[in-house]
């Protein structure tokens, strides 16, 4: 399989083409630092490419979107 690592100073991970499953290709994403791995599938990664990078906000500052979100409700 042909590995690709992808390196800066907030994250460092590595992307590999998954060819082992029944239901055909996956992508590999292995958070380098952590070990934590997870599989997407080409609908999957559709979806992401559909997102606007505001959208992906959320997901690189759970904290803040959770912090922020805690104000509306309070009305704050």
């Amino acid at each position: 399989m042909n590995e690709i690592d992808l390196a800066n100073e907030f994250a460092w991970v590595r992307i590999e083409k998954d060819d082992g499953v029944a239901n055909g290709p996956r992508l590999m994403l292995r958070d380098m630092r952590t070990g934590r791995t997870m599989y997407l599938d080409p609908l999957e990664l559709e979806a992401i490419s559909w997102m606007g990078h505001q959208e992906l906000l959320s997901l690189l500052a759970p904290a803040f979107t959770r912090a922020r979100e805690a104000a509306e409700q309070s009305g704050g």
